[in-house]
């Protein structure tokens, strides 16, 4: 069943405008493609996409070097903001760009209340996840 892009990105842009200090969305691929986005205009939806992916397998194989299980969420902290990648299903995860100043237990909040939504519109609205959070394989 093919995925309704439209509903994807409606939801993204929803998540981005409601959270402050979020500059923005993607859920990319796996293999690093993008298949919805909510950004600023500066920042490329391609390139987070790729980054994403990158980023992705680096933290997969420093998990399954010391035996940590699968990875289920990666932050990337820096002194004037942050990145949050989340599993939304085997296949796809989510990565919001956020400034310094958001407090990142809303924002885990946030992403935990989207994630089900958007493993819904992933599935073809048969959404198949634990509301606990669905851990990417490859």
């Amino acid at each position: 069943m093919a995925i309704d892009i439209d509903k994807l990105s409606i939801i993204l842009q929803n998540f981005v405008s409601s959270v402050s200090k979020v500059q923005g969305a993607v859920i990319t691929s796996s293999d690093g493609l993008p298949l919805a986005s909510y950004l600023s205009n500066e920042v490329q939806d391609e390139r987070v996409s790729a980054m994403s992916a990158t980023v992705s397998s680096m933290a997969e194989r420093v998990s399954s070097m010391f035996n940590q299980g699968v990875v289920e969420r990666i932050y990337v902290e820096s002194n004037r903001g942050f990145s949050i990648l989340t599993a939304c299903d085997e296949g796809t995860v989510l990565f919001v760009l956020a400034t310094e100043g958001l407090k990142q237990g809303v924002l885990l909040q946030e992403i935990n209340r989207i994630i089900p939504e958007l493993r819904s519109v992933l599935d073809g609205g048969n959404s198949w996840g634990n509301s606990a959070g669905t851990r990417w394989n490859r």
